[in-house]
């Protein structure tokens, strides 16, 4: 199964990294993007890091998978996830939100 693992406000995709192992473990494909303005992307500039820019980037993610995924949101990650549900709904098996 194809696993999108989406980081919350001031953090990154590294925020994931004890996680992703156990999960690749038992066999599934796991992606984590960083979100606009955050991890490897934290110098976008000011007033260009929106919601819509944010999905837009996760439904990249989505529409280069073979498959269906499930995402799983913490934190602010979870409006994004839930945005990106109403744009990808026939790319997803579902949504998980931890702490969201």
């Amino acid at each position: 199964m194809n696993i999108v693992l989406l980081h919350g406000s001031w953090h990154g995709a590294w925020c994931w990294h004890k996680v992703v192992p156990l999960l690749q473990a038992r066999g599934h494909q796991v992606h984590v993007p960083d979100l606009p303005a955050h991890g490897r992307h934290w110098r976008v500039a000011r007033g260009r890091t929106t919601l819509s820019a944010m999905a837009a980037h996760v439904c990249r993610v989505l529409d280069a998978l073979d498959g269906p995924a499930l995402i799983v949101a913490h934190s602010r990650g979870g409006i994004v996830a839930s945005t990106v549900a109403e744009l990808r709904h026939h790319k997803l098996v579902g949504v998980t939100y931890l702490a969201a």
